[in-house]
């Protein structure tokens, strides 16, 4: 039973994998109609560290180290796998922040006014 547990909780690392993948194609695109600098390069990294906290955790749960008595050795493996699964997200939140800074000021500027909960075109609702 806990080999499903653990096969099943790699699939949020494996998943994380996959979007960055998506985003690095959406970030080439992007920088290079914007002419950016090449911070797509950020999301394969990202994906491979990702991939490395999915092995980890696969590693982990084949040694035993998540159902035995020690607390040290469950301690471990959760740091074996929540490193990088960390870096991996603080490594592709940098590309993204630069390449959709852009949408925050768009965001604002569309969002209803606070009074009628309207627009600033067409006034309050009523």
């Amino acid at each position: 039973m806990s080999f499903l547990w653990g096969s099943l909780a790699c699939l949020m690392p494996l998943s994380l994998c996959l979007s960055f993948l998506l985003l690095a194609g959406m970030g080439r695109r992007m920088g290079e109609a914007l002419r950016m600098p090449r911070l797509y390069l950020f999301y394969p990294a990202a994906a491979a560290l990702a991939i490395v906290a999915a092995l980890a955790m696969l590693a982990a749960g084949a040694a035993g180290w998540w159902e035995s008595g020690s607390a040290g050795s469950a301690r471990g493996a959760a740091l074996l796998v929540l490193l990088p699964l960390a870096a991996s997200a603080c490594m592709a939140a940098y590309p993204t922040m630069r390449y959709w800074r852009w949408i925050w000021p768009e965001l604002r500027s569309s969002r209803p006014s606070e009074r009628g909960g309207g627009d600033e075109k067409n006034g309050p609702l009523k």
